[in-house]
């Protein structure tokens, strides 16, 4: 925590006309008791012995909730229910510090131990990083002038940083307007069918993807959907390992990706004479249409596999009215390819693991790959999103910063998307900001860098800026503007800025919309939000019936920790919600019990850190 404590014992802390009893634990106003349930009544307590301190929100949940993994929302609610519960002033009392935590900003009086009543202790907190002195009328002009210094060192740091980011955009980061919107041609490589059916050779069909992904996007002049977003509607539609598609699917593809082109075909080791060969046969289908826009075959062998998708790449280029690539964008593909195909194998499969959520074996698979190719920054990044998703922070954030300075050669798309997942897995998020909307500036036809603005602002506690980011999505042309994401985080952001009622329509239009599209993940989480919400509303039967569905969804979609994730929350929201008065404490109900050892379970089945967190 951003400070510690080094008083005697004190029996209250007065601010403004109320005293705070830790004894008792009983918030007076004017003497006359103000409700409170026990873990906000814990939250004020933490914020009013680091008064005027900026406790950040890790070391403000670790408190709150010892040993246990929260999600941050569970602390925004505790601050909603504490600026309500003191009235008016409630806001000004706790101050949301931006990107840090939370400050209470009023003066307070610590009374009793060995001090008369009425007599003001002092308390003193500091760490490597801030120290908080006692304030005197003496010391208003230095502590003035060193908020200016810092206001003036802050305001550089950022407006180099912004230039850093003009040069690479050759223009100055801001929201693109939808008058302006030009949309490149959308395409989504679909995968390969193995014609052979060799187990040993499955890899290929993501590699190829990957690897036709890169070629394709060198230029900037497609936008190619991301592979993760193709695995999961190819799951939840089911389509079939075909070489091709019908036009009723083709539509469905359609709707669900917002793609105009898709690349699929086939793969299949030749025998005899050529073993050790493979051939590739590609098709490219128009999604509206419904027809075979053109039909591409190559060969080559796995161990000159990147040549074979270069050559391919360039006959798929011309057919889509594409020049070929240019001297400077052949360096970034090459380096956007793993070095040899022991690394390529293992990058690929690890991969496709991690599209299926089983994040354990993708670590593995892809810590191999790192090893057969340390200078590679794209497995390192796969690699850290295995760590996360396992719930290992620190090892992610050292993943992330390897690919970080690993990846200057990359296209300047990919540079930026690299920069802003290391900006955010270190929690810089006023950094992570400004490249999201560099990105989006840059390319604002791609919906996904739009939303992870709009979460970037959100975890960046700038939730009003996020819904700023929404409205502006909301005026793309259609259909991106009536895609169900645009929903689901609107719907996150008034949940963060506590206000759940208002979050209630935008989370009804993204599940009816997820439902007709079959996204399964994307009706898990606004069940989930829903689940949230409506325990805040106090509607504990609906909270419950959407967190059951949520669990069930993520279940059937394949994500485990999502599902262990969501049966947490359910248990801690019941524990929460059942809670006594603040004069005391009760064990946790036999169904919340259950609830927790389910979660545990499923958390330690997938090898997941957070089952140590879990009570």
């Amino acid at each position: 925590m951003e400070g510690t404590i080094s008083a005697g014992t004190k029996h209250f802390y007065e601010f403004g006309p109320f005293r705070l009893d830790p004894d008792e634990r009983l918030l007076l106003r004017d003497n006359r008791p103000v409700p409170l349930q026990p873990k906000a009544f814990e939250t004020l307590l933490v914020l009013v012995r680091h008064s005027e301190t900026v406790v950040r929100k890790d070391d403000l949940m670790k408190s709150i909730w010892p040993g246990t993994f929260v999600e941050e929302s569970n602390l925004s609610q505790n601050i909603f229910v504490l600026r309500k519960a003191l009235g008016e002033e409630g806001g000004r009392y706790i101050v949301t510090v931006p990107g840090r935590g939370y400050r209470f900003a009023c003066e307070v009086k610590a009374i009793g131990g060995d001090q008369e009543p009425g007599e003001e202790l002092i308390l003193r907190s500091h760490t490597k990083s801030d120290v908080v002195v006692e304030e005197t009328k003496s010391h208003a002009p230095l502590i003035m002038a060193v908020a200016i210094l810092c206001v003036v060192v802050v305001s550089a740091g950022l407006l180099g940083y912004k230039a850093y980011l003009t040069h690479l955009t050759g223009q100055t980061a801001k929201a693109p307007s939808s008058a302006a919107l030009k949309a490149r041609r959308s395409v989504a490589v679909l995968g390969f069918r193995d014609l052979s059916g060799h187990p040993e050779d499955a890899w290929l069909s993501t590699a190829l993807a990957e690897m036709l992904n890169t070629e394709l996007a060198a230029g900037e002049k497609l936008r190619l959907v991301p592979g993760e977003d193709v695995a999961r509607t190819r799951a939840d539609l089911r389509l079939p390992d075909a070489e091709s598609l019908s036009k009723d699917t083709l539509a469905r593809v359609r709707n669900r990706l917002g793609t105009d082109v898709v690349v699929l075909g086939s793969y299949a080791s030749l025998g005899g004479k050529s073993k050790g060969n493979i051939r590739v046969d590609i098709r490219l289908q128009d999604t509206a249409a419904g027809e075979t826009l053109a039909e591409v075959a190559t060969t080559g062998t796995e161990d000159d596999l990147f040549d074979l998708v270069s050559r391919a790449g360039t006959q798929l280029r011309e057919k889509l009215g594409l020049d070929a690539t240019s001297t400077a964008e052949a360096v970034s593909v090459k380096a956007s390819l793993p070095a040899n195909p022991e690394a390529a194998r293992l990058y690929a499969e690890g991969l496709a693991k991690l599209r299926v959520f089983d994040a354990l074996t993708a670590r593995d698979l892809l810590e191999r790959s790192v090893a057969a190719d340390t200078k590679y920054p794209l497995s390192r990044v796969a690699l850290a999103a295995a760590w996360s998703a396992l719930g290992y922070d620190k090892k992610a954030r050292e993943e992330a910063n390897h690919a970080f300075q690993l990846c200057t050669n990359l296209s300047r798309e990919d540079r930026l998307a690299v920069e802003a997942s290391y900006r955010l897995t270190n929690h810089q998020y006023e950094k992570a900001i400004d490249v999201y909307r560099t990105l989006f500036t840059l390319f604002p036809d791609n919906l996904d860098y739009g939303l992870r603005l709009a979460e970037a602002q959100q975890l960046g506690s700038k939730s009003n800026d996020a819904l700023a980011t929404v409205a502006a999505l909301r005026k793309l042309p259609p259909p991106v503007s009536s895609d169900p994401r645009i929903d689901l985080q609107e719907g996150t952001d008034w949940i963060w800025i506590s206000s759940s009622q208002r979050a209630q329509e935008p989370l009804k239009r993204a599940l009816e919309e997820g439902r007709a599209q079959g996204a399964r993940l994307l009706v898990a989480r606004a069940l989930r939000q829903k689940c949230r919400s409506s325990f805040v509303l106090g509607h504990v039967k609906d909270a419950i019936d959407a967190c059951r569905e949520a669990r069930d969804t993520y279940a059937a979609a394949g994500d485990r920790e999502g599902e262990a994730a969501t049966v947490r929350f359910w248990a801690d929201a019941i524990r929460q919600s059942d809670a006594p008065g603040p004069s005391r404490v009760r064990e946790a109900p036999p169904e919340t019990v259950n609830l927790y050892r389910q979660a545990l379970d499923t958390f330690r089945s997938i090898g997941n850190e957070s089952a140590r967190r879990t009570r």
